[in-house]
């Protein structure tokens, strides 16, 4: 019986992942092949708007971070993405923010993105949380999310 090598992931990589994962639940994602797959295909659909569209020194939220991996990836010295999450049981994160997406704790115009990954379907209400994130963004600034 020869043993199955298990591919080692980055942290970029375990983050597809772990999206993907939560969105192929019913276990189409048993197959490594295509999850390896379908991770590389999502990071080059993803990495451009992070890498080519958000300044070195952006300041941004990500609503529902969990465990601040998306912070992780892509902040920088000068990128300071705060970590907004309804559970306190996340205050270990680095930069983290207590809070509901409906009623965001930053001043008006003062954040350069907001990225709000799978959790879009956890608000309570979905249009007060358009609203606080319009409120909060700068006039150039932009919402990244996925349902």
């Amino acid at each position: 019986m020869s043993e199955t090598k298990t591919p080692s992931f980055s942290p970029l990589e375990r983050l597809a992942f772990s999206i993907i994962d939560r969105k192929n639940r019913k276990g189409s994602h048993t197959n490594p092949a295509q999850v390896h797959q379908n991770i590389r295909n999502f990071l080059r659909r993803i990495s451009p708007l992070f890498t080519d569209y958000l300044p070195v020194t952006a300041r941004g939220v990500d609503i529902g971070s969990g465990n601040g991996t998306f912070a992780n990836i892509f902040g920088t010295r000068n990128r300071l993405i705060y970590n907004l999450d309804i559970d306190l049981q996340k205050q270990h994160v680095s930069n983290f923010v207590h809070g509901k997406a409906e009623q965001l704790p930053f001043d008006n115009a003062t954040l350069d993105f907001v990225v709000a990954f799978y959790a879009f379907h956890h608000f309570e209400n979905k249009h007060q949380a358009l609203f606080e994130t319009y409120r909060v963004l700068r006039p150039e600034g932009c919402l990244i999310t996925m349902v």
